[in-house]
């Protein structure tokens, strides 16, 4: 059966969407990768705010190994399209939003936590 499947050949780590015929991730290595720019953690924590955590049930079986069709928690895709800060939500060739980007996401939240956190030390200097 098509589907999501991930694959590692020669170092190169890749997840496949068979079902949409893409390609959803590719590997990590800086050596891959050019034009590297920190995030503003600012920014990050505004773009984490925007998210909208929600509790749902599938109305489909849900392919995983726990089997769990109710009260799953996620995000959206189409939420997520509608954040100020494109790349959140994976796109099919119709740029119609059918999943997220969990990347992207996790390195917003990164820079949020790295944000509060220092703020929370620019609070302790004021002793």
């Amino acid at each position: 059966m098509p589907g999501i499947g991930d694959t590692v050949s020669g170092g190169l780590f890749v997840k496949w969407d068979g079902t949409a015929g893409e390609l959803l991730r590719a590997t990590s290595q800086r050596a891959l990768k050019t034009n590297f720019r920190p995030v503003d953690t600012g920014r990050a924590l505004a773009v984490i705010r925007q998210l909208k955590p929600v509790t749902f049930d599938s109305k489909h079986r849900v392919v995983d190994r726990t089997g769990i069709t109710t009260g799953i928690t996620g995000l959206v895709a189409e939420d997520l399209a509608e954040v100020d800060e494109p790349g959140l939500a994976a796109v099919d060739k119709n740029d119609v939003p059918i999943g997220r980007n969990d990347e992207a996401i996790d390195t917003f939240l990164i820079g949020a936590v790295q944000y509060l956190a220092d703020r929370i030390d620019d609070l302790g200097q004021g002793d």
